[in-house]
């Protein structure tokens, strides 16, 4: 007798299992095929971060229906919300040089011209650019550091630049750039909201190291 109720039951939840439309667990009115009236708990869930193969990133609405989303497709616009707030500080001289900063979908760094350094800006290849070359607008106001507190003239500002860059080749952003200079560039990228600041400061220090003049360093980026 035993038996054959444990059969009964064993054919009534298979029929269960295999015909039913919608399985409620929790409720009796399931709206998916499986609706869970309650809490989740999975015991054990392995590490997928290196996985390629693992594309996706389960998600929810503010009823519980879950869905998927491509996990490269949310780390891009997670980008995109997120402000950025890079800086990078160095010591050189005119015979090395070359520390380079990554900031969003540009790449800076001060880099050397017949003797002179200058600010340069590239695309970067992380995020992958959507055209290999990529026209940018910017201004950017030029001031000549007087002290560590002032600058004197000239002041420059200028208005409506624009610049081709790729991510294989540097451009240079002001043609003026010299010794104690700021440039504080304001800069946008195609079919998009962001705006960045950027400045670039270059000083030269009054001491002598092994009869070699140091230069102070400095690049800050901000993405709004």
């Amino acid at each position: 007798m035993q038996k054959k109720n444990l059969y009964l039951l064993i054919s009534l939840l298979l029929n269960l299992f295999f015909y039913a439309q919608n399985v409620g667990i929790g409720t009796t009115n399931p709206t998916a095929t499986l609706d869970l009236n309650g809490n989740l708990r999975v015991r054990t869930l392995t590490d997928k971060t290196t996985d390629t193969s693992y594309k996706d990133v389960v998600v929810a609405d503010a009823n519980g229906n879950l869905g998927r989303w491509d996990k490269a497709n949310m780390i891009a616009k997670i980008q995109d919300e997120i402000l950025t707030n890079q800086k990078i500080n160095y010591v050189s001289n005119l015979s090395t040089y070359g520390s380079e900063m990554k900031c969003d979908r540009f790449r800076l760094k001060f880099d050397v011209e017949n003797n002179k350094v200058y600010p340069f800006i590239s695309l970067s290849s992380d995020p992958a650019p959507v055209n290999s070359s990529t026209k940018v607008y910017y201004s950017y106001i030029h001031k000549t550091n007087a002290s560590s507190s002032s600058f004197v003239s000239p002041n420059v500002l200028s208005m409506q630049q624009s610049v081709n860059i790729t991510s294989s080749t540097w451009q240079k952003l002001d043609a003026n750039f010299d010794h104690n200079v700021f440039d504080e560039v304001y800069l946008s990228y195609p079919n998009t909201n962001a705006l960045y600041r950027i400045t670039f400061l270059q000083r030269q220090s009054g001491d002598t190291q092994n009869g070699v003049t140091p230069y102070f360093y400095t690049i800050t980026c901000e993405r709004f």
